[in-house]
């Protein structure tokens, strides 16, 4: 088993961004026999930015050419939609300082409606059933976003002051709807 990197960083506010080492992985985060292997739209990398079989650091999604954090969360417990932006964007990660909160369609992307509890890739992502933050807002208030729910990987909106959702955090373009 590869060796995952921790990081802990507090922002100007306090908010402590935290990448799980070693010791917090559970056996479902353990590198996954053959037969469990991605879907070959993901490519697993380590914390040298090199493919890797064993537990990924990040996730090229080579479809959408996104980079992913593999990490259940680059947050211990559920914040509001200002404290995930803001994290996200103070992620400094692999040598990069670009992540962001993914949008709602980008969220929806890694979706694996084939599966549930959670309802994404297991074998690329390191996921619970739980709510993620999109950086989308809601139409008809601004005082709502969008986020995502890994329990059957649904959309839905929330007020952005509750302690609602966790944070997955994204490098690349920003993909549109129709993208």
């Amino acid at each position: 088993m590869q060796l995952s990197i921790s990081i802990e960083r507090t922002g100007p506010d306090g908010l402590s961004i935290h990448i799980p080492d070693l010791a917090e992985l559970t056996a479902s985060d353990a590198p996954q026999p053959a037969s469990q292997l991605p879907s070959s739209r993901y490519r697993l990398l380590d914390a040298g930015g090199q493919p890797t079989r064993d537990t990924p650091v990040l996730v090229h999604d080579t479809t959408t050419n996104l980079i992913w954090t593999a990490a259940d969360s680059i947050t211990r417990d559920r914040v509001n939609h200002t404290r995930a932006t803001e994290a996200a964007r103070s992620l400094r990660y692999m040598g990069a300082d670009d992540w962001r909160l993914p949008t709602m369609h980008e969220l929806l992307s890694i979706v694996d409606y084939g599966r549930h509890e959670p309802a994404i890739d297991t074998a690329a992502f390191r996921c619970h059933a739980r709510p993620y933050w999109s950086s989308s807002l809601f139409a008809g208030d601004s005082g709502f976003a969008w986020f995502v729910g890994f329990h059957y990987g649904g959309a839905s909106v929330c007020s952005r002051d509750v302690d609602s959702a966790f944070v997955r955090a994204v490098r690349g373009p920003v993909r549109a709807a129709s993208q």
